[in-house]
């Protein structure tokens, strides 16, 4: 009885994996892995990405309280965007592996803003 039923879970992985050929070297599941455990140990320079996006718009004290608002709000986004590569990284999904956020870390955020692109 056991053994129909590994064969059947072999045949889901090789049609799942038969789909998840990348097409990019940058993307594929251990990119994806990568991607969601940066992620969730980055998330906390959201604060410092933040308020270096809101200094410049408003004036000091709506841009600490939109530091701190924001920041939590974009940080528990990316701990759970984080979450969801690292548990579905053998999945191409999205399609082909792309990351769910934009920009994909928190690290990109802060190239972004500082004009390291």
């Amino acid at each position: 009885m056991k053994r129909p039923q590994a064969l059947i879970a072999l045949c889901l992985i090789a049609i799942l994996m038969t789909g998840a050929v990348p097409t990019d070297p940058q993307s594929g599941p251990v990119v994806k892995l990568a991607r969601g455990l940066v992620n969730i140990l980055t998330s906390p320079l959201e604060f410092p990405v933040q308020y270096l996006t809101l200094r410049g718009e408003q004036n000091m004290p709506v841009a600490l309280l939109g530091t701190v608002i924001n920041g939590t709000i974009f940080m528990v986004g990316r701990i759970i965007a984080g979450a969801v590569e690292v548990v579905t990284f053998p999945i191409p999904i999205p399609k082909y592996y792309a990351p769910i956020l934009d920009p994909p870390t928190a690290l990109d955020s802060m190239k972004q803003i500082n004009g390291a692109e």
